[in-house]
This record gives C-alpha cells, structure tokens and sequence, in this order.
C-alpha cells in the first residue's frame, strides 16, 4: 500500500490546490491496510467510519499556506515500524501524524490576526 502511495500524486496537476482522489483512495487504502489483519469485521468498519468522519478534517488541514509536509516520510516511517513489528513504535507514529493533521486543521480554522478575525471580533462586539 506504500508503495501505490508514494507512485500517485497527491494534487491533481489541473488544479495543485485540489488532492488527487486516486491519492485520496489509496491513502485510506494504506491506513486501512495497518489494521487488515485485525480480523475483527466490526473493528474495521469502526475505523472506516472514523475515517470517513476525519477526511473532512484532513481536506482542511491542507488548504492554504503552511500545508505542505512530508507525508510520505510519515507513512513510511509508519509503515516501517508496522512491519517491523514494533506496535509502541508504530502507535508513536500514528499518533505524530494524526496530532500534526490537527495542529494543522486548528492553524487554518483558527482566527489569527487576519480579516477574517477583524470581522469575527467585531460582530461579538455587537449587541
């Protein structure tokens, strides 16, 4: 699943600002591969609809300045560590990469200095 991953580009090339959602499958893909032998049919459709609920979060950590990363250094080392069979490694991995989705998610909805907080602040001061 690394490897597909790392061949797709992750924009399309008509529009950078938009993901490839070739890459978008195969990234879910590569995720749902790290639990696959779980053989728990609940658990993974659990983790499918965590997945679906997340996505939406993923897309806004990526938008505007400040958002790129080096995804493929986190899923590989994830991956890495995954076949290596160090669990505690792998967990420390995914939580690292999960937590920056986030920090990032916060950075791009969080109101800053910009025009946007200027409004924001405004209309709390009105009655």
């Amino acid at each position: 699943a690394l490897h597909r991953l790392a061949r797709a580009e992750r924009r399309r090339p008509d529009d950078p600002a938009t993901n490839n959602p070739e890459w978008e499958k195969l990234h879910r893909a590569f995720h749902r591969a790290l639990i696959c032998a779980c053989r728990s049919h609940w658990l993974i459709g659990f983790c499918d609809q965590l997945s679906d609920q997340a996505s939406r979060y993923r897309l806004i950590s990526q938008r505007g300045p400040g958002s790129e990363r080096d995804d493929f250094g986190e899923h590989r080392t994830i991956a890495e560590r995954t076949m290596d069979g160090d669990a505690d490694g792998a967990v420390e991995a995914l939580l690292s990469h999960y937590r920056l989705t986030a920090e990032m998610c916060m950075a791009q909805l969080s109101p800053g200095d910009g025009p946007r907080a200027r409004a924001g602040k405004a209309a709390r001061g009105r009655k």
